[in-house]
């Protein structure tokens, strides 16, 4: 069971660092991690962190506040990401995640994830600064 959990863990990160190849910038995922842990750290049952994570990014592709934390080419990517890849959307039973890898993962899991891509995506990031040079 960890092994395969492992495995689906390793395909959203490989999902994820595909769709962001392109993207120099971990703003967009520092915010999405700083909002899981806002709603985290108030302790509520799991459902209602998924509920409230997932409806607080499906508000954030509408919100006029993005301006004040994130620079234009960055709050394209965070909607992209949050519309286009991880397909966040609301129904009749609430909100979900659209993407079918990511959909399968529990918060946690789908933390661990975002971290990942964050520090890979970093370490890019220093590599390529290096190779500049």
């Amino acid at each position: 069971m960890g092994e395969q959990n492992n495995k689906k863990v390793e395909a959203c990160v490989k999902s994820g660092l595909d769709f962001l190849r392109d993207v120099d910038s971990v703003k967009i995922l520092e915010i999405i991690i700083d909002i899981y842990d806002e709603i985290q750290y108030c302790k509520m049952d799991g459902e209602s962190v998924r509920e409230t994570f997932l409806k607080v990014l499906n508000n954030c592709v509408d919100s006029d506040t993005l301006h004040s934390l994130l620079e234009g080419d960055d709050i394209e990517i965070l909607k992209s990401f949050i519309q286009d890849f991880l397909k966040v959307g609301c129904d009749s039973e609430g909100y979900f995640i659209g993407n079918q890898e990511f959909s399968q993962l529990t918060m946690d899991e789908i933390y661990n994830v975002l971290v990942k891509i964050k520090c890979l995506k970093k370490m890019e990031s220093k590599e390529t600064s290096r190779e500049a040079l």
